[in-house]
C-alpha cells in the first residue's frame, strides 16, 4: 500500500483558527505589566512613526510582530519587534470566548523624548 507523501501528509493537519481581526472582538488584548521599547544610541535621531500589526494567540503569547512599509531605520525597527514579542497580553475574547486576534497600533520614536539605552 503506497504511503502518503509528505506534502500530502501536511495537508490533513488542520490550520490554526484565523485572527480576529481588533474591530471584531468583545474585549481587545492588553499588555500584561510594562511595554518598554527602547531607543537604541546607534538609531539615527529624529521622529519617525509606523503601524504594528501584533498576532496574539488565544493566551496572550505573541506569534508575530508585523510593521508596515520600511519606514524605520533598522534599529528601530528591531528595537520594537523586540519589545512586542517579549510582551505578555491578556487575550482578545469574543463573547468571553479567548482567541487568536490581530491588533494594530501606531508607534512613534522621537528621539529627544526617548530615554536613549
Amino acid at each position: 500500500m503506497p504511503q502518503p507523501s509528505t506534502a500530502q501528509a501536511a495537508d490533513t493537519q488542520p490550520s490554526p483558527p484565523p485572527y480576529v481581526a481588533a474591530s471584531l472582538l468583545t474585549i481587545r488584548p492588553r499588555v500584561v505589566g510594562d511595554l518598554l521599547i527602547l531607543y537604541p544610541p546607534s538609531a539615527p535621531t529624529g521622529t519617525f512613526k509606523t503601524q504594528v500589526t501584533i498576532h496574539i494567540d488565544e493566551q496572550g503569547r505573541v506569534e508575530q510582530v508585523l510593521l508596515s512599509g520600511d519606514t524605520l531605520p533598522p534599529e528601530l525597527a528591531n528595537s520594537a519587534i523586540s519589545a512586542f514579542n517579549a510582551a505578555r497580553f491578556t487575550p482578545g475574547e469574543v463573547d468571553g470566548i479567548p482567541v487568536r486576534s490581530s491588533v494594530q497600533i501606531e508607534i512613534e520614536f522621537d528621539s529627544d523624548e526617548m530615554q536613549l539605552q
